[in-house]
């Protein structure tokens, strides 16, 4: 029924037609005196490899491959910093290009409304709109 009875006992476990001790739950008392408790490294392989383990031993990886899984994260940093720093002074030259082009824009802006106030005093200077309309009356008469 899966009770803890007797201290330092093992849970049974069903191996073939037989039942055999779990080597990772045993009776503790002093962590829990109703049920087996995890016994920490009971999965430890018999040759051990450096690495990185689970609390009951089962390996998660091994050293050598959390090795070169953090060559190739420095890396794709390093790569990722030098696209942001190429990305970044694209960024400078396009709002430096924007500027100049900004500028140019107002300048010719301003330079065509003062041409085309010089036009328009030009053509009519010193005549009245109401003597322009006279003038053009009488003539196509």
């Amino acid at each position: 029924d899966g009770a803890c009875v007797a201290s330092g006992a093992h849970a049974q476990v069903r191996s073939g037609r037989r039942y055999v001790d779990d080597p990772c739950h045993r009776c503790d008392p002093s962590v829990d005196d109703s049920a087996y408790s995890l016994v920490a490294g009971c999965e430890l392989p018999s040759t051990f490899r450096a690495g990185c383990y689970t609390e009951s031993g089962s390996e998660v990886i091994s050293l050598a491959a959390m090795t070169a899984e953090n060559e190739t994260n420095h890396m794709t940093i390093a790569s990722m910093q030098t696209s942001n720093a190429q990305l970044s002074s694209e960024v400078d030259a396009l709002n430096t290009q924007n500027t100049v082009l900004q500028t140019k824009l107002d300048s010719a802006v301003s330079q065509a409304e003062q041409n085309s106030a010089a036009t328009s005093d030009a053509a009519c200077s010193g005549i009245s709109d109401d003597l322009a309309i006279i003038i053009i009356v009488v003539v196509s008469v």
